[in-house]
């Protein structure tokens, strides 16, 4: 769950090998943890076991700490702004169209 929660949003197609790797598991171990960690509704998402993926859309919320909050605060601060320059962008082509 932290391997989810320290990627960013757009980039939430993991690989198994990835997530082997940060659980410390053998790769044919991943389909099983991940099918688990989807029945006990830890996170939601699809797996693709041909190319060895796994598309995660949410994780469980829970306690966070510190680290965790300044990451999230990071994160946060990016996205807005990302949504600043898309403003700026609409307005820039606003002028253009004579809106």
């Amino acid at each position: 769950m932290n391997l989810v929660f320290e990627t960013p949003a757009e980039e939430r197609t993991i690989s198994f090998t990835s997530v082997a790797a940060h659980c410390r598991l053998l790769v044919d171990q991943v389909e099983w943890l991940a099918m688990r960690a989807m029945s006990l509704g830890l996170i939601k998402g699809s797996m693709d076991e041909i190319d060895q993926t796994l598309q995660v859309d949410w994780v469980q919320p829970r306690v966070l700490d510190e680290p965790q909050m300044e990451h999230i605060a990071s994160r946060l601060g990016e996205w807005a702004g990302k949504v600043d320059e898309t403003g700026k962008f609409i307005e820039g082509q606003s002028l253009e169209l004579g809106l």
